[in-house]
Order: structure tokens, then sequence, then C-alpha cells
């Protein structure tokens, strides 16, 4: 029974790589509180809950037909909003040129023109396995960051035992040539790249958000990376790697290319959901020096945190501070702002990508530089919020440290050492060449074209590689 237990820990670990990570450590940022019996039985309702009500879930979204319709040479895979905004472009593209492409949700995502896929099957194989990881979590041995994981979020840890199967049942039955995803560290896409690559299905890697430390294996064939940061943390050095630049980032870049940044008095504080609302109000009261001294502070909480919306825009009212919904994209307030001010958040690379301001201090942002930007000298980091604000109002002129940060944010998104070379355009152009067997451009000429784009000599990093195609290119392409 134990080497059971085991066997489908290992199996399903591999795949739940955010929630098991002892690195990231994911499921103690939301679940706090005093560890006990009562604590550890609160836990264990709270995942059952979460299964059973995605299991209900499933009886509302879900067809194949859908699927069928649509045309089924590339599938990009979808779990959220800021998955379809990573690849909308590449998409939008292979589809004007006529290459049959679906987006395709798991995990309940819906939005317009995305198809979901039925997953009560899923869940209902899933059952079984629930007492497995039970079991595991109220074992004599475990550490509290696993037996919390495992309680907290049994219902992934089953899915992870099963999904390997479900995804290889779905692509048998409807034959994608090519998988692209955003998203490599949680359980769906994961075992989608497993089965893909158990079916001979090509897949590729598109970030949906700046990489931190240690991340994931890769288990792609293919990733159009952000950066040498990006590059360097993953450690790629035999699969086939891009450094095409960010496409998320396309428009913003694209925008700011050619602007000087002109001061608005506007500063944007942003709050993620493991910021408790004691933060949240110190930090606002604080602001209130702001607003005495001219500057039109706002402030966005995270787009999941809607259950604290209300309390959030009552503190922001009582001290004159302009509130956002969570929803509006940090791109899009950026030409009315010259600071960003946030904790542990990737939304300091959105700012400096825009030669933007961005600030964090230590307990905020946290001992471990995550991302690398305080290294990498992207943000500046204080004691205290009180010695932050103290900066801000007595900095005459805010933009002063441009050079600095486009020269660091280059390092996060090498779009920006070439703005006129755009990541979804190259992107696409290789995703064609490979899907059509394109005789009229080799990847040699494809390369040469967008080496400026996509290699940095002076850190020796190769943009290409040529595991992927198979005797075409013999070497690393220079």
């Amino acid at each position: 029974m134990n080497k059971f237990l085991l066997d489908n820990y290992f199996k399903s670990k591999s795949l739940n790589y955010d929630i098991s990570n002892p690195y990231w450590k994911q499921v103690d940022i939301y679940e706090k509180g005093q560890e006990g019996v009562i604590y550890w039985l609160f836990l264990t309702m709270k995942g059952l809950s979460r299964f059973f009500y995605k299991l209900l879930k499933t009886t509302r979204y879900g067809r194949e037909d859908g699927v069928r319709e649509s045309g089924n040479q590339v599938w990009f895979l979808l779990g959220s909003d800021n998955n379809r905004e990573a690849i909308r472009k590449v998409y939008d593209e292979l589809k004007r040129v006529g290459i049959s492409s679906s987006l395709v949700s798991y995990n309940g995502y819906k939005s317009d023109g995305v198809i979901s896929l039925p997953e009560m099957s899923l869940y209902i194989r899933a059952i079984f396995y629930l007492p497995i990881f039970l079991c595991l979590a109220y074992s004599r041995n475990v550490s509290n960051y696993k037996r919390k994981s495992f309680l907290s979020r049994v219902d992934r840890w089953a899915i992870g035992a099963v999904s390997v199967e479900y995804w290889i049942n779905i692509f048998s039955k409807f034959r994608p040539t090519m998988i692209v995803i955003s998203n490599d560290h949680s359980v769906w896409p994961r075992a989608a790249l497993v089965a893909a690559n158990k079916l001979n299905i090509k897949s590729v890697f598109i970030p949906h958000a700046p990489t931190g430390k240690n991340p994931a294996d890769p288990l792609y064939d293919l990733a159009f990376l952000d950066g040498v940061v990006q590059y360097h943390m993953y450690k790629h050095k035999d699969d086939v790697t891009f450094l095409t630049g960010a496409i998320r980032y396309e428009d913003s870049i694209l925008t700011y290319a050619d602007q000087e940044n002109s001061s608005t008095g506007g500063v944007l504080i942003c709050f993620n959901r493991a910021d408790s609302l004691e933060r949240v109000r110190d930090i606002l009261v604080k602001s209130s020096a702001l607003v005495s001294h001219g500057y039109k502070v706002y402030v966005k909480p995270h787009p999941a945190d809607t259950g604290r919306y209300g309390k959030i825009k009552s503190i922001c009212d009582k001290n004159n501070i302009f509130f956002v919904d969570g929803k509006v994209r940090v791109s899009d307030l950026l030409e009315v702002i010259d600071v960003v001010v946030a904790g542990f958040s990737g939304v300091h690379l959105d700012a400096t990508l825009a030669g933007k301001t961005s600030l964090t201090y230590e307990t905020w942002y946290g001992e471990e530089d995550y991302y690398g930007f305080i290294e990498n000298e992207l943000i500046k980091c204080f004691s205290d919020y009180g010695s932050l604000v103290g900066h801000i109002i007595s900095t005459v002129d805010l933009s002063s440290d441009k050079v600095r940060i486009s020269t660091s944010s280059i390092k996060y998104n090498i779009h920006k050492k070439s703005p006129s070379v755009t990541p979804s355009d190259l992107a696409s152009r290789i995703l064609l060449h490979i899907l059509c067997n394109s005789s009229e451009a080799t990847m040699e000429e494809i390369l040469f074209t967008y080496q400026d784009a996509c290699r940095l000599p002076e850190v020796g990093v190769n943009c290409f590689t040529s595991k992927f195609y198979l005797g075409e290119v013999k070497n690393d392409a220079s």
C-alpha cells in the first residue's frame, strides 16, 4: 500500500510543480493559520469542497463538437486571460494565413471564441485518488508544507494522477498536429505536454509571465522566450530556444519605444491576494502623504481578489486615493503614472518595460529575490514604506533612472533591443515553417533575418539549437 501511495505521489508531483515546489511554497501564501487539529480538518474540508465544486461545474461546460467543428491542426491551451494574452497575436496570425487553429480551455476557463473541453470524466476518475492523497497528508513523516498542500489542494493532486491519460484520450480522438501552452508549471498544461510527447505531437511554450528561480523542468519541444534572464532561469541547453522577446508585452513596447517619459504625477500601488488587509490599510494610510504633495495615487488589487474589492475601495475613499478595478491591465494605466509600487509581483516588469520607475520595500517584497529584479537593478528596494514615500516626494525627476531601467529591462525582454522586429511575427514565421514544411525559407534563413532580435552575442546565448529539426540543421546557428 505504501508503494502504491508513493507511486501516485511522484506521478502527480511532477505535474503539480507549482504547489509541490519546496522553493516556491505557493500554498503557504494563501493558507495561513495556526497549525493544529482544527486547522488540518479545516483544510481537509476546504480541499474536498474545491474538488466537488469543480466537479459540479463540469456539468455546465465542455463539448467535443466545438473542437471537431473548428479544425484540429494547432491547439492553443488556455487556463486564464493572461494565458490568452500571451498567445493571442500568434493565434491570430496563424488563422489569418489559413492554419486551422483553436483556442481550447482547461479548468473551466471561459471566454469568447474559446472552446471548453469536457472535463467531467477527468474529475470522476480522480475521485478514486482523493483518499490516497488524504492518507499521504496524514502519514507520520510528511512535512507540514506537504500536508498543507495535500489537504487544501487535494483536487489538484487527485487530478494529477489521471490527467495524462485524460489528455492522451483527447489528443488521440482529435489528433492536433501541435499544441501551444503559456503556463508550464500547473497540472493541466504539464499533463498535456507529457501526453503530447507520448503521441509525437509537437509542443510549444510561449510564457505568460516572467520566470522566477527554480522553474519547472522543460517538457516542450520549442520555446519562444522573453530574454536572457528567462533563458538562464530555465538553463535551456538542449532544447530549441528562440529569444524572441515577450509577445504579451509587444503592444506596450511598440507604444513606448520612441516616447520620452513625461511627468504625470501618478503613482500606482498594486496589491495581490496574499497581502493582508492590515498591510493594505497601512500602506494606503501612509500614501496619503503623497496625495497631500499633489500626487494622484491609484490602487489596483489582484483581479482574482474580488471578495475584498469593497473593503479596499473603502480604505481608498477615506484617503482620497483612486480605486481601479483589478481586471484593468497595468499596461492600460501606464500613460497616467510615473511610478509603480508593489510587493512580490510581476507588475514591476510591466512598469519598467515601459520606462517607468518601480519601487518596493523589504518586508513586502520578501527575502527571496524570486525574479531577480533587485539583483539585475530593475527596481529599487527600501527598508520600509515610509522611506519609499519619502523618496518619491524628494525626487525631482522620477524618470531620471530611465537609462538604468532600459538597460536592465532588455535582459528581461529582448524585444526592447529591436522594437521594429515583433516577437509575434518571428514566432509565427517559425511555426509556419514547421507546420507547412515550407521550401521558401530554411531555418537558417529565418534565423539570419532575425538574428539581431534573437541573439545576444555579448552574453553567449544562442537562440537556436537543432534538436527539434531532425537533421535539418546540424549545429547551433551562429
